[in-house]
């Protein structure tokens, strides 16, 4: 089941670092400071939805672990994060 998470947690390894530098990279040099913390507050804010909307989904009948859950939530991620990444590529100006 562990398995499961692997795809997840290597692909928001690799993510991540490269949706922030994109972000940074198109923020004028006098903003960065501010662009940077509402970056920060929007992950941590979205960590802990995230982790709240996952446990909804992954607690089953009577408390106990929902495998349907589960396959749901990683689907929504997987859906999330490949949307962010089209956006990205339609959004952010390229150089």
């Amino acid at each position: 089941m562990l398995v499961l998470l692997l795809p997840l947690s290597i692909g928001g390894a690799l993510a991540v670092p490269v949706l922030t530098a994109l972000l940074m990279d198109v923020v004028p040099q006098e903003r960065a400071g501010t662009a940077s913390g509402q970056l920060n507050s929007l992950r941590q804010t979205g960590g802990a939805l995230a982790f709240t909307l996952f446990g909804g989904l992954l607690s089953g009948a009577g408390g106990g672990f929902s495998l349907p859950g589960m396959r749901i939530g990683l689907i929504a991620v997987a859906v999330l994060l490949l949307a962010t990444t089209a956006l990205s590529r339609l959004l952010l100006p390229r150089g």
